[in-house]
């Protein structure tokens, strides 16, 4: 058919649905939904109180009167506006994780970048187009809010025009169609490490007494945990070699943790006191746990896994079910299927799970996955119908305590082998080279990205957003510029001694096309590659927006994530571990200088 004439016919279906009044989304629909955008508001009320999500009470932020907040549910092409109020004593702002803001840069959500806070008593209104499909989550950009509890999930229903990957789970004509609406009906996991001090404490003591914290309380699946405590017994039996090699014939704290660190002759004894209760002391809880209700005639359920985690990574199991993972940061994999899944900060993965096993239910299994610290979590996935005893019968496991798997089949995700699905454009030159470097800088509180300066975290109304640069240029030293349309290379480097950082690029996603050990010695990426094509792939280069750096704790190391600028504004590329990013692991990025947008009235300071 003629495209003019297939264009028509489009239109017009397009008009009789709307005249008919019939529902603009359903799954079965044949038309772009992009054809019947809808604006979608909502709003979002910041208050304090006190909350127990694992059985502890302590102080915590909620959103609408409850932590995590409300899931902000949309489809492909909506136009979004959020309206946040402040009722709290603090300042927030929001910030909208994974979210690339195209042409709405003044709504990414990070105060002294894009925003001024939002104060108390006062409100914000985000404004942005839902161009991505997929599982995201919001959380405040104020230092340690999300750690307690300023966050919560969105999710964005693909398009029916989208293309899919779902041919390649099953050649099934039933169970294609059957995973297209699990996935228009997906369930969204939010995954926490949790302490019950709140972030404020936790930063006097870590900056009062020069110690990173490194002992938390529990695991949280939506919200919802408890204290889990082991004996002394079952955490050595739990103990990888690793562990063993850092541990050098001490033991395990009884929360799972590695020793309290050796504390200098000056500290305080108040400090001491209160990292003594942070490091030992595990008080089990009997706190209630996620419950996930699936039905199996439904026969695939569709999850999205997020981990809004402030300092482990975490690995995500489900017993008896292998999962077949089908995106990555909102975008479209070819799928694979896995037996457990390691989430870093921040990070998304869509999973679909084939619904075959009897009615009963059986563990979603959490666990800390750092050589630092040996806890867990659990929840539940329960079957419609299972029988009312069925929760005392123990689903098999595919991962223990620790996250090791229990058997040598286990089948982990190996990110280092995502492709995206379909081709993505990637050019093989750039235009720009950016040299990082992630270090510690002294205190074990203070981190930069840059090798010279840490970024410093909002600390009031110091200065104004960075969206209204001075003369166009960048001043400061913890800022980098690039020019619309240009492709930039972002080197890492990692200094010996660093774990793994989770770095999250805010606006649009970038390709992860390389990383090695040692030191980055080459002037540019195409150099790199002469002397080690096997570090890099720039071919099929997995395409997000959080990415984890390698270990560097024997040796140094680096990440490449190459980029185009289609987006100008101010932004921000940070590390998602909540104390690194609150001591300085961030820098800025003013993307398109030359094409800077012109900022709406409504947000420009006041």
């Amino acid at each position: 058919m003629h495209s003019y004439n297939l264009f028509r016919l489009l239109s017009l279906i397009a008009v009789i649905d709307l005249v008919s009044c019939a529902p603009p989304y359903r799954s079965s629909s044949k038309i772009p939904l992009h054809s019947l955008r809808r604006r979608s508001t909502f709003q979002l009320i910041l208050t304090q109180g006190t909350v127990a999500p694992d059985g502890v009470p302590r102080q915590m932020m909620m959103i609408n009167g409850q932590t995590p907040g409300p899931l902000i549910d949309l489809h492909q092409g909506d136009d979004v506006e959020i309206n946040v109020v402040n009722q709290m004593p603090n300042p927030a702002t929001i910030h909208f994780h994974g979210i690339e803001q195209l042409n709405t840069p003044w709504s990414d959500g990070v105060p002294g970048v894009s925003q001024s806070p939002i104060h108390p008593g006062a409100s914000f209104v985000y404004r942005w187009t839902a161009n991505e499909y997929g599982p995201f989550w919001y959380h405040s950009h104020m230092p340690g809010q999300d750690q307690d509890g300023l966050y919560g999930p969105i999710y964005v229903k693909p398009s029916t025009f989208e293309p899919s990957p779902f041919y390649m789970i099953s050649n099934s004509t039933a169970d294609q169609t059957a995973m297209r609406e699990a996935e228009q009906n997906l369930q969204m996991i939010g995954i926490t490490d949790h302490s019950d001090l709140p972030s404020n404490e936790l930063k006097a003591v870590s900056i009062g007494a020069d110690v990173e914290i490194l002992c938390l309380d529990s695991i949280l699946i939506n919200g919802k945990g408890a204290v889990n405590c082991q004996t002394a017994e079952a955490l050595q039996s739990f103990e990888t070699p690793p562990v063993k090699v850092l541990l050098n014939g001490s033991q395990l704290t009884d929360k799972g943790c590695m020793p309290m660190p050796v504390l200098s002759s000056d500290i305080s004894q108040s400090y001491i006191e209160i990292l003594q209760n942070i490091w030992q002391g595990c008080s089990p809880t009997n706190a209630s746990g996620e419950v996930i209700q699936v039905n199996a005639a439904h026969q695939w359920a569709s999850l999205g896994l997020y981990s809004s985690s402030g300092t482990w990574d975490l690995l995500v199991s489900i017993d008896q079910h292998p999962v077949w993972v089908y995106a990555v940061d909102g975008r479209y994999m070819e799928p694979q299927q896995v037996e457990a899944v390691e989430i870093s900060n921040g990070v998304r993965y869509s999973v679909m799970i084939k619904l075959d096993q009897s009615a009963a239910d059986y563990t979603i299994r959490v666990a800390g996955y750092s050589i630092k610290q040996l806890f867990s979590g659990h929840g539940t996935l329960s079957y419609a119908n299972a029988p009312r005893n069925s929760s005392g019968v123990t689903s098999q496991p595919y991962v223990d305590y620790a996250g090791t798997n229990t058997s040598s089949n286990v089948r982990f995700l190996d990110i280092s082998t995502i492709v995206p699905y379909s081709a993505l454009p990637l050019s093989t030159t750039v235009d720009q080279t950016v040299k990082l470097h992630i270090e510690s800088t002294g205190p074990a509180y203070a981190w930069t990205m840059n090798g010279k300066a840490s970024y410093p975290t909002y600390n009031g109304s110091s200065y104004t957003p960075l969206f209204f640069p001075p003369n166009g240029t960048s001043l400061r030293q913890w800022e980098i510029t690039t020019k619309n349309n240009t492709w930039v290379d972002v080197v890492i480097q990692v200094s010996i001694g660093n774990p793994p950082h989770p770095i999250h690029k805010h606006s649009n996603k970038g390709f992860y096309i390389g990383s090695g050990t040692g030191e980055f010695s080459w002037d540019s990426v195409t150099d790199a590659v002469a002397d080690t094509p096997s570090s890099f792939n720039l071919v099929n280069p997995p395409y997000r927006d959080t990415f984890p750096t390698p270990a560097a704790f024997a040796t140094p190391a680096w990440a490449v994530l190459r980029y185009q600028v289609v987006n100008p504004g101010a932004f921000i590329l940070h590390c998602h571990i909540q104390p690194h990013l609150n001591g300085g692991m961030a820098i800025a990025m003013l993307d398109g200088l030359d094409a800077w947008p012109s900022v709406p009235a409504e947000y420009l300071p006041a």
